[in-house]
């Protein structure tokens, strides 16, 4: 992800020759979203990564409405991530289908 270490050693780099701190960081609403989409990124990467994804992913839940989620994902994964046509309505679905399993076998 090299948007988001580029965004933070150049701030670190601007403040650090400027002396200004923390006031030298740019809080402009887009670098605080980049920030935030970096961190869900992130974590959620390092989460697959422990329990070993494997393509393709499928990105589901209300996020994968959020375009810049994917892209950033894809980035960081190094591979197409899919999203389903109604990505909030996966897990309730998928809840759905369990609890008739569930039913069926009472």
């Amino acid at each position: 992800m090299d948007h988001g270490s580029s965004i933070i050693t150049s701030n670190l780099s601007a403040c650090a020759s400027t002396g200004a701190g923390a006031n030298a960081i740019d809080r402009s609403p887009p670098n605080i979203a980049l920030g935030l989409h970096l961190a869900i990124v992130s974590r959620t990467v390092a989460m697959l990564r422990r329990v070993g994804e494997a393509p393709p992913v499928l990105f589901a839940g209300g996020v994968a409405h959020n375009p810049c989620i994917k892209s950033l994902l894809e980035e960081s994964l190094g591979e197409p991530v899919l999203v389903p046509g109604h990505p909030d309505l996966v897990g309730a679905l998928g809840a759905a289908l369990y609890g008739q399993k569930l039913g069926a076998n009472d």
